[in-house]
């Protein structure tokens, strides 16, 4: 059986919004992935796949519990970007004032530990 074109755009778009969380595992982000390896991380790809998972998890159809997963991680890499990385933040933002909304006002333990996995993993590019 043929899948049609328009089966087949979907598989396409379903793998690039998965890799975009795959790509930002290995420029930062505080989670695990296995598909870590390959990807050297760049500022560019940083930001690409920053901008392409807050879209994502504001048009996302994913559990409640991997969406607050990912949201939380999210946030502890924009975190750890604002404070240890002021001006590319700054720039950043300035560019795109999505990444700013994303910071919540008040911030937990669990950020706090997961923005400190993302420094540790900033550090090693940026």
């Amino acid at each position: 059986m043929q899948k049609t074109g328009k089966q087949e755009h979907k598989k396409r778009n379903l793998g690039r919004q998965n890799s975009c969380w795959d790509i930002l595992c290995a420029s930062g982000l505080p989670m695990t992935s296995f598909k870590t390896k390959k990807i050297k991380p760049t500022s560019k790809l940083l930001i690409k796949n920053l901008l392409l998972a807050i879209r994502e998890l504001r048009m996302s159809s994913c559990s409640i519990i991997d969406l607050e997963r990912k949201r939380e991680s999210l946030i502890a890499l924009i975190l750890s970007l604002k404070i240890h990385y002021p001006e590319f933040f700054n720039k950043l933002a300035s560019s795109f004032p999505s990444i700013r909304r994303m910071l919540p006002k008040k911030i937990n333990g669990r950020i706090i530990k997961l923005k400190r996995i993302a420094e540790e993993r900033l550090a090693q590019y940026l």
